[in-house]
Order: C-alpha cells, then structure tokens, then sequence
C-alpha cells in the first residue's frame, strides 16, 4: 500500500459569497507543516498532478507545496457545485484519497447576507463573466441560487447526506463570532486552534462585495450581518428570498437574521428572470488603474514600485497610489513640455512620481539603475507603434516580480493584420504575453483606449494551447 501523501485531506464545499476564504484562510492556520491548498478546484480548468498550492494570507511564508508532495494538510474547496458532484469529485493523481484521515466541510451563511453579497457584486461589476455566473442561471435564463441554498441547508441539517455522515457542517455566521465554536470546529478538523489569522480578507474573488480588500487584516470590523438591508425594497432581490422553506430553513439553522421580518421583505413577487446586461461602463485612464490596485494590489511589495510610459490622466492615480501605499512611481514621456504642464497643474497630488522626459527606451534603462527592487506595476502608453511597446516591455520583464501586474493600452486580444488600428500598441507584446505560460491575459475593452491586463506568475501554468499542439502543452509546463 502507497505511503499516505497527506495526514489530513480536506474536501471545502461552499456557495459563493458565503466567507468561504475567510474560513479556507483560517482553517489553512491550524496546521503547522507543508499545507497544499487547491482554491475553487471544480472551475479550475485543469489542475495538474504536480499543481503548486494557491496562495493565502495564512501560508505566506511557508515553502511552496505542490500537490504530489508530502504534506501535513491537503485542502481544496469546491465552490456552487451540485452536492452529489462534489461528492464525487476528485483531485488528479490521487492525491486527495491519500491520506490518513479526509473530512468533508460544507459551510452555509444565512440566505439574506449570501444573495445581498452576490446582486452586490453583480450589480458593481455586471460585464464580468466571473460575476455573472453568481445567480447561477439555468436554460431560461432563470436563477437556481435559490434552490441550490435550500439544498445546501439541508444537507447541514443532516436531511440528506450527499457528502457523508462524518460531515462537519460550518455555521458562518457563528463561526465569525463565537470563540468556543471555532474551537470545537478545530477539534472537529485536527487542527491546533489559533486566531492569528482569523481576520483577513484574502485577494480572491475580488475580497468583499462590499469592502473589497480595505478590512484586511480587520475583517471583523465588517458588517456582514445587515448587507441585506441594502436591498430592503428591491424586487429581484425579494423575488430570490420569496420563498417559506427558505425562511423557516434559515430560520432553524441561524435563528432571525432580520428581525421581526417585515412583510415588505416577504410580500410575493412574480417570479423575475435574470436582469438585463446593463451598458457597459467605460473605465477612464485612472479608473483602470484603480480599479487593478483594488483587485490585485494585495500581491504587490509593501512599498510597490510603478512605472508607466506616456504620461497623463493615467499619472495622477500612479501618484495617489504610491503616496497611499509608500511606493515609488515613474513617468516617462517624449514630450518634455506635457510633463512640465502636467507638473504644474497638479503640483501636490504628483510628489511620488518621478518623471523622466525623452525617448522611453532610454528613459527605462535610465529609470532600470535607480533601483534593485523588482518592479509591480507597469502601464505602457507611449508611442503607437507595436515594435516600440513590445521593446519597452523587454527592457522591463525581467525586472518584474510574481504577481506584478501589466497594462497595455491601445490593446486588445484579437489579432488583426492592419497594424494601424486603435489597438495597434499591443499588437506584438499581446501575443507574446498569450504565448507564454507564465502570463494570465485578461481582455479589458471598455478600460481606457482598450486595454488588455497581463498578471505575471513565477509559475509556468498559463499556456495558451492556440500556440502548440495540446499533447506538448503538458511538457511546456512541466
């Protein structure tokens, strides 16, 4: 018999929206040792035998730990997944069945807070695919979040028994309040109880619908028990909560999450089909950098150097950022009397940023021997010409660290023969960034002139298999 790979493997089934990191991150922290952690496992859309742990707040720090290793806690959370699929699903290469013990988790968040979370976030950002799979529409477009709730509930309350009888069901909302029930949950886990970790807001899923990343490391200031009250009075929201086995199975399971329930919370609503794709909104030059530093800034330096080519608009959100976070910002551009005016024009604002005027191949190597710190940000948006941008971004890639983040604009994913369209920038440095395993290239349309983002990993597990035959995409990344 195969030595166990894992003394403990840990199978995490939860809706989406319901603290499922906050508790991933925290149950990762009761263990001491080698801790391999697979987030959202089943919209993964391969995980390799020999796959590298996703990060937490919780294992920074820790030695990289793949899959196939030996390891003290193996643990992989499923995320809006039917329960007799989870049941079933497996991680390759048998790495969850060897172990010496496996449990199953299932948490569960009163139903008000969970669809206030998720229409939040929908209703922010309603152009992502991402969010837009949180109402779980079927065939006719209709949402089956409902349903899935109710069959969620009644597997913690033991009516039915998809994940098996040795289940431990997590409470989420008394697991963020009640001290001694976290401890019997890490009991119940075989872990060592600890609270160092507990409240951190991980950088998955965009943190809070709410609050984003800004309570990290304070999560508990959140209040995450009213976010129903912001939809007090919204008909697609009372038509997801119109339902009485719904309430009487959350009111079994958390007791009165509203209190003295009003009747305009119940009153009956024809049932709604999905919202409508609302306009999509266009992001300016400094919306869009924002909008990165909110999403991604978590796995920046603690004093993130940024760099951007052409200056503008685009400028004063690098100077805001890097005077909020401590950095260093550098700004190149040919034209050294829109620096000056750029300059006088928001004299207080602009003190992090240095500017460089001249040609931005070699105002970047000038910029490169200021300093030996890899670099997290980079925004190219000078001249429009494809050889040029994809020249400049040589001179900066190896100078980036894992979980830098690039945006390119005047870009775009589709490749077209006439180098002089509006996206003409990226037309090289894109699909180098879509050859390369260690690039994930997000499309961003409606950001800027039309920006294409690119998150850089240590890790080679970003192939685009359009650029070689599928059975060698295993040894490129191998």
């Amino acid at each position: 018999m195969e030595e166990p790979l894992n003394d403990i493997t840990i199978r995490f089934t939860g809706l989406r929206r319901s603290g499922n990191h906050a508790v991933l991150n925290w149950i990762a922290s009761l263990f001491d040792g080698e801790v391999c952690f697979i987030n959202d496992a089943n919209h993964q859309a391969e995980i390799l035998p020999d796959q590298v742990s996703d990060p937490l707040p919780s294992l920074k720090g820790r030695p990289a730990t793949t899959l196939d290793s030996r390891k003290a806690l193996l643990l992989y959370s499923l995320e809006d997944i039917r329960l007799i699929e989870a049941a079933r699903y497996t991680l390759p290469g048998e790495a969850s069945q060897r172990a010496r013990k496996s449990t199953n988790v299932l948490l569960l968040r009163d139903p008000y807070n969970t669809f206030a979370s998720r229409l939040q976030m929908l209703r922010d950002r309603p152009a992502n695919g991402f969010v837009r799979s949180f109402l779980i529409p079927d065939r006719d477009g209709r949402t089956q979040l409902r349903s899935l709730w109710k069959r969620y509930a009644r597997e913690f309350l033991r009516r039915s028994s998809r994940l098996g009888p040795d289940l431990v069901a997590i409470n989420y909302n008394r697991w963020r309040v009640d001290q001694p029930y976290r401890k019997q949950l890490a009991a119940a886990l075989g872990g060592h109880y600890t609270e160092e970790h507990l409240h951190r807001v991980a950088a998955y899923g965009f943190g809070s619908s709410f609050d984003a990343h800004h309570f990290d490391a304070a999560a508990s200031q959140m209040n995450l028990s009213e976010r129903w009250k912001h939809f007090v009075g919204d008909d697609f929201f009372l038509s997801l909560i119109d339902d009485g086995e719904l309430h009487d199975l959350s009111d079994e399971i958390f007791g009165p999450v509203i209190p003295d329930r009003p009747a305009t919370l119940t009153r009956r609503l024809a049932r709604l089909p999905m919202p409508k794709d609302p306009p999509r909104a266009r992001l300016n030059h400094q919306e869009a950098i924002r909008q990165v530093f909110e999403d991604h800034a978590s796995g920046f330096a603690d004093s993130p150097i940024l760099i951007e080519t052409g200056c503008g608009k685009s400028t004063q959100a690098l100077g805001e950022l890097a005077a909020k976070l401590g950095g260093r910002a550098y700004s190149c551009d040919i034209d050294a009397g829109k620096i000056d005016r750029l300059k006088e024009k928001h004299r207080d604002s602009l003190t992090t940023v240095r500017f460089l005027a001249g040609d931005s191949l070699t105002t970047l190597r000038e910029i490169l021997t200021t300093f030996t710190e890899a670099i997290d940000f980079v925004l190219l948006d000078s001249a429009p010409s494809a050889h040029h941008t994809f020249q400049e971004f040589q001179l900066l890639e190896s100078r980036l660290r894992p979980g830098a983040c690039l945006l390119i604009d005047n870009a775009a994913t589709q490749l077209t023969a006439d180098l002089r369209s509006p996206c003409r920038k990226g037309k090289v440095v894109v699909e180098y960034l879509k050859a390369s395993p260690h690039w994930k290239v997000l499309p961003k349309p409606d950001w800027g002139d039309s920006m294409v983002l690119a998150l850089y990993h240590d890790l080679p597990v970003y192939p685009d298999i359009s650029y070689t035959h599928p059975s060698l995409v295993r040894q490129s990344i191998a």
